[in-house]
């Protein structure tokens, strides 16, 4: 929201203001129902409480959203370079089918369950990363067996495209200028606007 109120003129400023914004709207969102309140003041606190479970989301949303914008417009340098670390490429690759198989992984955790649980941090962690694995090990194989295949596929598709619109049945004119045709090299730069 204070990104908004910016004018050009306070370039150095708004980076500044939308990073402390940043981070009080994210420590108001994850530290506030931990927030112990008197009996005295619960009451009062009803209110309160109303609007942050209303807007929680949308202050995360924001929070996000600015930092992609910093990271986009260069005013994060760190961020960006950390985001942009080789080492989340696997993850990123991984992350939709991650968020596909996750439900079905757990699904299938609960239903096999015949009896009421005990719940211990140790049990909530085991299963943690027993679904976290799973879902990982599930969401691998349909990417190298699914998502890979296709994608090829489509790459394939798009060559060909490519082809019979440079050799068409009909001459046109040609120039003596070599053009620079930047092939897709993946699929998320099949829509990409040559340079």
């Amino acid at each position: 929201m204070l990104l908004l109120l910016c004018t050009p003129n306070e370039q150095t400023a708004c980076p500044v203001a939308g990073l402390r914004s940043e981070l009080s709207h994210h420590a108001a969102t994850v530290s506030s129902p931990y927030i112990p309140i008197p009996e005295w003041g619960r009451g009062h606190f009803r209110t309160g409480w109303s609007f942050l479970s209303v807007l929680q989301s949308d202050c995360l949303a924001f929070a996000l959203c600015w930092i992609i914008w910093a990271c986009q417009n260069g005013l994060a340098p760190i961020v960006n370079e950390f985001l942009s670390w080789s080492f989340w490429q696997p993850l990123s690759k991984l992350s939709y089918c991650l968020y596909i198989w996750h439900l079905l992984v757990e699904t299938v955790h609960i239903a096999r369950i015949k009896t009421s649980p005990h719940f211990s941090d140790y049990d909530a962690i085991l299963r943690f990363w027993s679904d976290f694995g799973i879902t990982l090990f599930v969401s691998m194989f349909m990417h190298l067996c699914v998502e890979v295949p296709l994608g090829r596929l489509e790459m394939e598709l798009l060559k060909r495209c490519q082809k019979k619109e440079d050799n068409p049945e009909s001459p046109k004119e040609t120039s003596t200028e070599p053009t620079e045709v930047i092939p897709a090299t993946s699929i998320s730069r099949q829509n990409l606007v040559d340079p």
